[in-house]
């Protein structure tokens, strides 16, 4: 399912053409679902943090951010592309609420334990297409290493 046609089944037909906050929440959760799938496991711990990720991020209830979740987990299923989710941030983030779904995609990648090749891999990819510096992905890195 396209993002349009699945914010309007979410949302409704009017409000998903008139909320880009509508879209940006589903773009972060389909892409930090893309991390937590990249090693090919999706384990409780990654989607925990998937949830906890959206609730700071974008001040949803619990409630809510299972919500997004599902409809982020049915939005993956139908999707062969990064580029419409990477382009929602383009167009409506800042260079600091990137930086932020950075650091939200690593803690992702480190909630099961292990850092997966595939799940670095991953995240090279969406910081270059964030147009984020190296040195943003290594410093993002390391912080979120160390907390």
């Amino acid at each position: 399912m396209k993002l349009a046609a699945l914010l309007k089944k979410w949302l409704g037909e009017d409000t998903a053409a008139q909320d880009p906050a509508a879209q940006r929440r589903l773009a972060a959760a389909v892409l930090l679902l893309e991390i937590a799938r990249a090693d090919f496991a999706l384990a409780e711990p990654e989607l925990a943090t998937i949830r906890a990720s959206l609730s700071a991020q974008f001040g949803l209830s619990e409630q809510a951010a299972g919500e997004l979740l599902a409809a982020a987990e049915a939005e993956h299923a139908d999707s062969t592309c990064l580029s419409p989710y990477v382009r929602v941030f383009n167009t409506q983030a800042t260079r600091e609420e990137k930086r932020e779904l950075l650091a939200a995609l690593w803690r992702v990648a480190h909630a099961d334990g292990v850092l997966d090749q595939y799940e670095e891999h991953t995240m090279r990819r969406i910081a270059d297409m964030l147009y984020l510096s190296h040195a943003d992905f290594i410093r993002t890195k390391l912080a979120v290493a160390e907390a």
